[in-house]
């Protein structure tokens, strides 16, 4: 019983976060195209991704990100939508403290972050839950590695901060 409720929460959290999502700036638009005002207007944390230096060679990919509190559990839901990615390729990825190449750390533990799968088109999504608040104040960013455990960071997208 109690895993059913837990699923259905789960099942819940993602529905509301993906049709707040869906109806958000960031509905069929290219990472590169989105602009600061798309942003802030969306009262979320949210980050294009981008290529990352250094990662020639690796799998390249490009997506956006976004993190929203989950008012039930305190969590943080953590989205990751990526497209142009190798076709049935699998990504691991990671919401960090910092900056885009000045990593403070993890944010939560490594073991919330689920790796993300394409399919045949090169899109993929995942929601997963971070056991700790969303944060209000900060600086973070999210890393996406290479395809196969490839640990070279392939695309980063440093969050913006959700408008008051």
């Amino acid at each position: 019983m109690r895993g059913n409720m837990q699923a259905h929460r789960h099942l819940a959290l993602a529905a509301s976060l993906l049709g707040a999502l869906s109806c958000g700036p960031y509905r069929n638009i290219p990472a590169g195209d989105v602009s600061a005002a798309d942003v802030a207007s969306s009262h979320r944390w949210h980050a294009a991704l981008n290529r990352a230096a250094g990662s020639e060679g690796a799998s390249q990919l490009d997506g956006w990100a976004a993190l929203a509190p989950d008012s039930v559990t305190g969590a943080t839901a953590a989205f990751l939508s990526v497209y142009d990615a190798e076709p049935g390729s699998v990504h691991t990825w990671e919401v960090r403290r910092g900056r885009c190449g000045a990593d403070e750390g993890a944010f939560g533990p490594i073991e919330a972050y689920k790796p993300i799968a394409a399919g045949s088109d090169g899109r993929a999504t995942v929601l997963t839950s971070v056991p700790l608040r969303t944060p209000t104040t900060g600086s973070y960013f999210v890393n996406v590695h290479g395809s196969g455990g490839d640990p070279r960071v392939v695309a980063c997208g440093e969050f913006t901060l959700p408008a008051e």
